[in-house]
């Protein structure tokens, strides 16, 4: 390549987009899930037989709990297949792109 060449270079091309979580990976969240699952649990089982016991509540013990409880609920929500096309939602077009058709409705609704 000579120094006054500009070379286009596009890395989005190079890119490979992943249509799913390595196995590895997924097995490893799902027992990574399991294990905050089951240590939560135990922990509010626990907790709940000192306070049948004492007659005592550690409010502070569940304000420890629930960032766990709540990790384990969007650690569920992790899907191992990358959303198909038709669930993917275009981006609006530019103003300026050739292929924009504006939108001739009013943002204001009449009642």
């Amino acid at each position: 390549m000579c120094r006054g060449e500009l070379v286009n270079v596009s890395y989005a091309d190079d890119l490979i987009v992943p249509t799913k979580l390595p196995d590895e990976l997924w097995h490893e969240i799902k027992r990574l899930k399991a294990a905050l699952a089951t240590f939560a649990f135990n922990a509010q089982m626990s907790a709940q037989q000192k306070e049948m016991h004492t007659g005592e509540c550690d409010i502070e013990f569940y304000h420890w709990l629930q960032p766990l409880t709540e990790t384990v609920n969007q650690i569920r929500l992790i899907k191992r297949y990358a959303p198909t096309t038709a669930e993917v939602i275009p981006f609006p077009k530019k103003m300026g792109d050739k292929n924009h058709q504006p939108d001739l409705r009013s943002p204001i609704r009449n009642r």
